[in-house]
């Protein structure tokens, strides 16, 4: 009888296992025979019994059991190292203290620092003191009167004043002594110059007035200017000290707080210059149009006072003298009474001036302030990361320092073992296969047979650096005049576990299996029991219930390890299905006894 060997489903036999069923393929083929009417007779695994069930295609790997989430704790402290709480393997708790740094230096330097910085405030609000008490003193003496340029201008319009009304007096008693007195037309001219000297002494003053205003703005901008020079020159040479420090870290410090105090001070000084206030353009804009009144006014009054004295030397020539000297006095006096203007509005000016370098002061001193509490934080942030924290609950896995040597780089590693993945590196054949979100079970050497879930989180589309045997081996490989053989790139792919992780072991192998294409709830036949028609279909070979062997098409669906999945065609559930369908094609239409086991079990 002779009998073919098909393999039962979902069946994983070992290299061993698949040594015997060929071997038992092989004796048993020669013993297919026909029964005892000459029908052919099938052996219970040479048929199968269509059922509905699952079916899936799956990829073996090995890989590593990683911490999802895993940190190097880092300082950029070098003191050396006081103390190590943790070995690898502990548990630590979010915010427990894993270690201590010296920080004695850092401490040395916040203290001189300080030291500095309250020298530094005390001398700039002892600026502003200074700066608030001339100020003071100069309003007091305006308030008083006690302003020498003020007073001495004072003085000078009263005589010049006085001179002018005794010249005026004068000249009255002389024109009563002749007809002039009478004369309509003299008498028009004299008011009209008299109305000329109002206006040019109107408009000198103003023109005293507006251009002090003009030059009080350009002698601010002159003086703010020179400061802003001084202060860059400064900042320069501060920064050639700071380059030239060596790594000294108190002396870096000292310097960095010097630059931002001044650097704060100059900021707020270009700050202040960078618009043109609008009172120094009205100050300059009115210094223009006061010239020009007072130009005009000048000529009228000249021309007036020609005439006026023309008209007089007709009638007396001692009057016309004695207009001249009223007209002398009046010059005395109007320019009597622009120098007092000037020097009330000099004064003016000046107590703004002093204002300003208040206001200057108290900028000042808060931006030395700003600048040493900023100084201070650096450095406090340093002493506080002295004591290294863990920054979750997690597991020790690394402890590179070492007590009493210097902290430099990474103190401990710390993983998160409450998100475990698993990561393994596929061959770049079935790398296209899988995705984000396929399924995945694994076990591990540490847990036996207990089987754990994931999926797939990542497929890396870049492949894992990969050295061959060539570049590793070198010198090494041309001496034995051996060949060199690359390795494949491989490609990485991250699970995450789902569900519980009691047990595993962080850096432990796993075997796992990835579900990279499934069906469930089908119709499922061995993979070798379909085979081609003619006419490119899919068929398979089915024993109807009197054992007559039919031919019926099928379309397939995922191919399993060792099963299809049937997704339509004429084929049903319980059907029985000879397996190795191609080899059996010569029994189209014949009958042929199927065998049961010695437990009476068919074909499922």
């Amino acid at each position: 009888m002779r009998r073919i060997h098909l393999s039962p489903i979902h069946a994983r036999p070992t290299s061993g296992t698949l040594r015997v069923l060929v071997a038992t393929s092989v004796l048993t083929l020669g013993l297919v025979g026909c029964g005892s009417d000459g029908e052919a007779t099938l052996a219970p695994h040479e048929y199968r019994v269509v059922e509905i069930g699952d079916v899936s295609q799956e990829l073996q790997a090995r890989g590593t059991v990683s911490a999802g989430n895993t940190r190097s704790i880092n300082t950029a402290l070098t003191g050396p190292v006081e103390t190590l709480n943790v070995a690898v393997g502990d548990r630590v708790e979010a915010d427990q203290i894993i270690a201590t740094i010296d920080v004695s230096e850092q401490e040395r330097a916040l203290r001189d620092q300080q030291a500095q910085q309250a020298d530094a405030v005390a001398g700039a609000v002892n600026g502003v003191e200074q700066a608030q008490q001339a100020y003071d003193q100069y309003q007091e003496g305006l308030s008083e009167g006690l302003n020498p340029e003020i007073n001495g201008a004072e003085s000078a319009l009263r005589t010049a004043t006085t001179a002018y009304e005794d010249a005026r007096r004068a000249f009255e008693e002389k024109k009563n002594n002749v007809d002039a007195g009478r004369d309509e037309r003299l008498i028009t001219q004299e008011q009209a110059v008299e109305a000329a000297r109002k206006q040019v002494f109107s408009a000198s003053v103003n023109v005293a007035r507006a251009g002090v205003g003009s030059v009080a703005a350009e002698a601010r901008d002159a003086e703010n200017d020179t400061a802003l020079a001084a202060d860059l020159a400064t900042l320069e040479e501060l920064r050639r000290e700071l380059a030239a420090a060596n790594g000294d870290q108190r002396k870096t410090a000292e310097i960095t707080a010097k630059i931002e105090s001044l650097q704060a001070s100059i900021d707020t000084r270009r700050g202040s210059d960078s618009v043109i206030p609008e009172a120094e353009i009205n100050a300059h804009l009115g210094t223009v149009e006061s010239v020009a009144g007072l130009a005009d006014s000048v000529q009228s009054l000249n021309r007036q006072q020609q005439a006026y004295d023309t008209a007089l030397r007709t009638v007396d020539a001692d009057l016309a003298q004695s207009q001249r000297a009223v007209a002398a006095a009046f010059e005395q006096k109007k320019d009597a009474a622009v120098a007092l203007e000037t020097a009330r509005l000099n004064s003016r000016h000046q107590l703004q001036t002093l204002a300003s370098g208040v206001e200057q002061a108290q900028r000042s001193a808060q931006a030395t302030r700003s600048g040493t509490s900023r100084s201070a934080e650096a450095l406090n942030a340093d002493i506080a990361s002295g004591t290294v924290r863990a920054p979750f609950a997690g597991l020790v896995i690394a402890v590179p320092a070492e007590v009493g040597k210097p902290a430099s780089g990474s103190i401990v590693t710390i993983a998160d073992d409450t998100g475990l993945t698993v990561t393994t590196q596929v061959p770049e054949i079935d790398v296209a296969k899988l995705s984000p979100g396929a399924k995945a079970e694994f076990t591990t050497p540490a847990t036996g047979s207990r089987t754990y879930r994931g999926t797939v989180r990542s497929v890396s589309p870049v492949a894992a650096a990969v050295e061959s045997a060539a570049s590793a081996g070198g010198a090494a490989g041309a001496g034995t005049g051996g060949g060199a053989k690359d390795t494949k790139p491989t490609f990485e792919v991250v699970i995450t576990v789902d569900g519980p992780t009691d047990g595993l072991l962080i850096g432990g192998s796993a075997k796992i299996t990835i579900t990279f294409a499934e069906e469930s709830d089908t119709m499922a036949v061995s993979r070798d029991a379909a085979y081609d028609r003619d006419d490119g279909t899919k068929a398979v070979l089915v024993v109807t219930d009197d054992g007559t062997v039919e031919e019926r098409a099928v379309t397939l669906g995922t191919a399993g390890d060792f099963t299809v999945a049937v997704t339509g065609g004429e084929l049903k559930k319980g059907d029985k299905v000879i397996n190795q369908g191609s080899t059996h094609r010569y029994l189209i239409g014949q009958k042929v006894t199927l065998q049961t086991d010695d437990d009476g079990n068919d074909g499922r």
